[in-house]
């Protein structure tokens, strides 16, 4: 009998036979079960080590990524910049331009009524009248400006020459003006004379159409230079013919310069060459 009731106190405190053949058998199947998710994790583990790691490209490789996708962008921003500068001196990109600023469209609106008022000739678009240099964006400027109020008047006798030739059709009727008032700034960058009369308003680069043919603009600036020299010195006109076609008109001073289109024995290759502030 004591025998039996400690037989059963071993069992009740765990040290008894049943006690510890069961933890035994817990034990080998804990380790079993170990074992097991071992062999079955440990080739999964050696396979993602195995295998080459996603992480970020180096810095080498990533600046090389960044500077292609700025080389696309920056191209992108070019074309789009381009488009623009092609635009300007439209109807359109010129009103968009005078809402992008509070006060503009009646500063602009004011010079306008008074070109109206004292041009007795036909008015240009004041998309055109309005238009600085071609170099505006190299020189971080505007395409359009609204000059000094007494700046305005310089203007008036340049239009009414420039109205006159295409009137007698030596400047044709689809000529366009491009460049008119710059500021100091603006004139320096752009690559003008100290003594431009772009400062004063007074002067305006035309663009006459780039289908011409060669003989086509000898006949225009033989037109020029004709008019300049019976009517230049009445005018004071200073006359600049360029290479690329352009024409440069102002009334602040009897002066020519360029020749870039004329024949021996033409009216432009007859008179003298004068140097000139443009």
């Amino acid at each position: 009998m004591k025998h039996g009731i400690n037989k059963m106190a071993k069992i009740r405190h765990g040290r008894g036979f049943g006690y510890d053949d069961g933890a035994k058998n817990m034990s080998m199947a804990r380790q079993c079960g170990w074992l097991l998710m071992g062999l079955i994790v440990m080739p999964i583990i050696a396979g993602c080590m195995a295998k080459k790691p996603a992480t970020a490209p180096s810095t080498h490789h990533a600046a090389n990524a960044v500077g292609k996708n700025a080389s696309i962008d920056r191209k992108v921003f070019d074309d789009t910049q381009t488009m623009q500068a092609d635009k300007v001196g439209s109807d359109e990109h010129f009103r968009q331009w005078l809402a992008a600023q509070a006060g503009r469209q009646q500063a602009m609106l004011e010079y306008q009524q008074f070109l109206n008022n004292n041009l007795n000739a036909t008015m240009p678009a004041m998309a055109q009248i309005s238009t600085t240099a071609r170099s505006w964006q190299t020189c971080s400027d505007e395409p359009y400006a609204i000059p000094p109020r007494q700046l305005w008047d310089y203007l008036l006798p340049t239009l009414t020459v420039y109205n006159k030739l295409i009137q007698q059709g030596i400047l044709p009727k689809d000529s366009r003006i491009r460049s008119v008032y710059r500021h100091g700034t603006l004139n320096s960058c752009a690559g003008g004379a100290v003594g431009s009369k772009h400062l004063l308003n007074a002067a305006i680069d035309i663009e006459v159409p780039s289908s011409m043919s060669t003989q086509a603009m000898v006949r225009l600036q033989d037109g020029l230079c004709q008019y300049w020299r019976d009517y230049g010195e009445q005018w004071q006109l200073g006359l600049g013919l360029y290479a690329t076609g352009a024409i440069h008109l102002d009334t602040q001073g009897y002066r020519k310069w360029g020749m870039q289109f004329a024949q021996a024995g033409s009216v432009c290759h007859d008179l003298s060459n004068q140097s000139a502030y443009n």
